[in-house]
């Protein structure tokens, strides 16, 4: 190996160890931010369930929230939602408070046992009062399609149902039940995600290269010396 070829190789190594550098730091940038995340998460989770709440109350997302009233019986279907390994439905509808509120709720999950172009129809929910205990959340970001069955949306935005309120409540207990077809939907379980270790696969693969050129350049020194 000439000198040009050693240099060229060290070169394309700095280069190398430099972009693994980036993008560990990247990582671990990642890491953090995300750590940070699930701990304010986390902390909001596990609070004190909050009652009797009306839409001008200031709360954070994923705060434990109650109410108590009547399902409107307008009832949707949110497509593409596995569970479990099963494709399936979010069912959502309108819970009218007692305070006269219109609160949008994910009501629980239903499996998909047809076509994508076949027609669901939404379960049916018993007239009663209900006490609706569960996690406020942020809407979703709106998604559009024009060929959807009846009663079926692709998100669970601000416009699915008519709300009083800037969130939506995900269901983690129904007193009395609603229908015994309806698995609720587990709450979401925030972690740090995979991205340290990413930070330090990005450390060892520079390590790596460092490793692997100085080899190549000792041997390829001896045999031109030899």
């Amino acid at each position: 190996m000439s000198k040009i070829r050693i240099v060229s190789l060290w070169i394309l190594t700095i280069v190398v160890v430099f972009g693994s550098a980036l993008a560990s730091s990247w990582q671990f940038e990642r890491h953090y931010d995300r750590a940070e995340k699930s701990r304010q998460t986390n902390q909001v989770l596990s609070r004190t369930t909050l009652t009797n709440l009306t839409p001008s109350d200031l709360i954070e997302y994923w705060q434990p929230v109650s109410f108590e009233g009547r399902f409107l019986a307008e009832t949707k279907l949110i497509r593409n939602r596995p569970l479990e390994g099963r494709n399936g439905f979010w069912v959502i509808d309108t819970l009218e408070t007692t305070n006269g509120h219109r609160l949008a709720v994910l009501v629980g999950w239903i499996s998909s046992e047809g076509s994508a172009t076949e027609y669901v129809r939404p379960p049916v929910f018993k007239n009663q009062s209900n006490n609706v205990t569960g996690i406020a959340r942020a809407f979703e970001l709106k998604k559009f399609a024009d060929d959807l069955p009846t009663d079926q949306l692709l998100t669970f935005d601000a416009t699915s149902l008519s709300s009083d309120f800037d969130y939506f409540v995900q269901v983690e207990m129904i007193s009395p039940e609603l229908n015994k077809q309806i698995a609720f939907v587990p709450v979401p379980r925030f972690s740090q995600g995979p991205h340290f270790f990413y930070a330090i696969q990005w450390i060892i693969f520079g390590l790596i290269a460092i490793a692997g050129t100085i080899y190549l350049t000792k041997t390829e020194s001896s045999n031109v010396k030899t």
